[in-house]
C-alpha cells in the first residue's frame, strides 16, 4: 500500500501560525509561547476535539493531525468512544452492549444484575476517573464507599 501523500501546507499559513486542511474539517494552530503545533478536528457530531501532535514541524503535525483525525473518524463510525478513556464512556457501552444483546433475544440472565451494579455503584464512584488512574488505592476507597453506601 502507497503511503499518503503529505498535505500540502502554504508557506505563508505556516507564517500565519493557522493551517486548514481536509476541507476545513482539520486545523493546526499554535499556541502563544509554544512552538509546537496543536490540532483541532470537526466530526459529524459537530464538536470540535482538539489535540497536541507534539512536533514542531508543519508537515509532519499536518499528517499527525490528518491520521488522528481519520482515527477518530473510524472510531465513530464503529460506535467507540473517540476522545475519551473514563470510565464512564466504557460503561456505557458495556450496558449498552448488554442490553442489545438481551433485546436480541440473547445474553445472559445475569446482565440484569451487572447493568444495575454498573449503574447503582460503579459509575457514580468511577465515572469521571480515567481507566488508566485506577488502581488497587482507588479499589480500596470504592469498598469503603460501597460499604457506606449500601449500610
Amino acid at each position: 500500500m502507497p503511503k499518503p501523500a503529505k498535505p500540502f501546507i502554504a508557506k505563508a499559513d505556516v507564517a500565519a501560525g493557522l493551517v486548514h486542511l481536509r476541507d476545513g474539517c482539520v486545523v493546526l494552530y499554535r499556541r502563544t509561547h509554544s512552538q509546537r503545533w496543536q490540532t483541532r478536528y470537526k466530526l459529524d457530531d459537530g464538536r470540535w476535539r482538539r489535540k497536541s501532535t507534539k512536533h514542531t514541524n508543519a508537515d509532519y503535525a499536518a499528517q499527525v493531525a490528518c491520521d488522528a483525525y481519520d482515527r477518530a473518524r473510524f472510531l465513530r463510525d464503529e460506535n467507540l468512544p473517540v476522545d475519551t478513556k473514563r470510565f464512564e464512556a466504557v460503561a456505557v457501552l458495556a450496558v449498552n452492549d448488554m442490553l442489545a444483546q438481551q433485546n436480541a433475544g440473547g445474553g445472559k440472565s445475569v446482565y440484569a444484575s451487572y447493568i444495575t451494579a454498573i449503574r447503582v455503584y460503579l459509575v457514580p464512584f468511577f465515572g469521571k476517573h480515567n481507566i488508566n488512574t485506577i488502581g488497587y488505592a482507588k479499589l480500596c476507597e470504592f469498598d469503603a464507599w460501597r460499604r457506606a453506601k449500601m449500610g
